[in-house]
């Protein structure tokens, strides 16, 4: 008869910190990420920019200055997590942005399906006529079903995000070493000729 193994949540998740922690140092590639990913949410913020100075008709009138603070504001601090990333050239220390980022994204996301103060017939009229096809089809019904799933999809990620981070800062001191590569931090300083 095979043996039955139970297998604690805990361990799984110091295994999941140890394997994290071997790729807190980030490639060259992984920081030109961080930055088209920065970028990414400027093209956000000045294409949803322009709908809300037109305005084009896709923010309803229900979306008031509330709606704004929050869907301007969690893009924004979208950007932090990222910019930590880019400029420590580690991810442990993006970590608890992460967190505060998730948290503020599943709060808007709650607040936007309840209020749904968007109308995406106008959702393409930023883009020129040749391009509105690429985002036309996109309907209320099926931003409201992306959004709903967006909120379960964090609604998993959270706790998972929060357990991941205790179990990495939990890790033993010689586990938490960096390990050798070539990727390098941001911060790291060439060595001086008395170090040579």
């Amino acid at each position: 008869m095979a043996e039955t193994v139970v297998l604690n949540p805990m361990d799984w998740f110091r295994k999941q910190a140890e394997k994290e922690n071997k790729k807190n140092i980030l490639k060259k590639s992984d920081r030109i990420g961080q930055i088209i990913g920065i970028v990414g949410v400027f093209v956000v913020l000045i294409f949803f920019g322009y709908h809300l100075s037109k305005p084009t008709g896709f923010f309803t009138s229900t979306f008031g200055i509330l709606g704004a603070i929050l869907f301007f504001g969690v893009n924004v601090v979208g950007i932090f997590p990222q910019a930590v990333r880019l400029l420590t050239g580690r991810k442990n220390p993006a970590r608890p942005f992460d967190i505060l980022n998730s948290a503020l994204f599943l709060v808007v996301l709650i607040y936007f399906v309840a209020t749904f103060p968007f109308d995406f017939s106008h959702f393409a009229e930023p883009l020129p006529f040749s391009l509105e096809f690429l985002i036309n089809w996109v309907s209320n019904s099926l931003a409201s079903l992306l959004m709903v799933l967006g909120i379960i999809g964090l609604l998993i990620a959270l706790p998972y995000q929060i357990l991941l981070f205790k179990a990495i800062r939990e890790l033993p001191p010689e586990l938490k070493e960096e390990p050798s590569g070539d990727a390098q931090p941001a911060s790291a300083e060439a060595p001086s000729e008395e170090q040579k």
